[in-house]
């Protein structure tokens, strides 16, 4: 069995993240500060990119994804001797993850959905969908996401990298998947 698109789908899901900025994960950047385990969604590390600098950032690890093993994961992949969180995964035209977006086209497509706007780009617009629906203020919704700060206020006065993680946790948190 591949983990790849297990753990992939799973980062989408919980994270809002990109497809891309899930599947370019290095070990290292997963870590902890203040007793919060996050990721580190950068283009620092070799082959790694980002769709604009405000894409850069630290997410919290949802607990869900915690719940269900991904620190033993990314534990695994480690003792492996792998610097990349998914090793399996080779960088293509369309970056480390374009495999497992077609993985998960052709599972939805199996289970009987036609909706072509069910893809695993799908997943990010409904937890970004069920964070303002859940009332996690728009700031930092735009904050986990990585969308560039909307207004003058977010803009300017907002140093972002000065937000504690625990106030992205607290928003994260509330997202609820039922």
């Amino acid at each position: 069995m591949h983990p790849e698109p297990y753990w992939l789908a799973l980062i989408c899901l919980f994270q809002v993240c990109r497809r891309e900025e899930a599947g370019q994960l290095a070990i290292k950047d997963i870590g902890k500060a203040d007793g919060i385990t996050y990721l580190q969604i950068t283009d620092e590390g070799e082959d790694q990119a980002l769709k604009n600098q405000g894409n850069k950032r630290r997410l919290p690890v949802h607990s869900s994804l915690i719940q269900l093993g991904f620190l033993e994961y990314v534990e695994s992949v480690k003792a492996a001797g792998h610097t990349r969180l998914f090793p399996q995964l080779k960088h293509g035209a369309n970056g480390y993850s374009d495999s497992v977006g077609k993985f998960f086209s052709r599972l939805v497509t199996k289970a009987g959905l036609s909706d072509p706007a069910l893809v695993l780009h799908s997943l990010r617009h409904g937890g970004i969908t069920k964070l303002t629906s859940a009332g996690v203020p728009h700031n930092v919704c735009e904050m986990i996401a990585g969308h560039s700060a909307s207004g003058v206020h977010s803009q300017v006065y907002i140093h972002r990298d000065n937000i504690p993680l625990s106030l992205l946790r607290d928003g994260l948190e509330r997202l609820a998947l039922s």
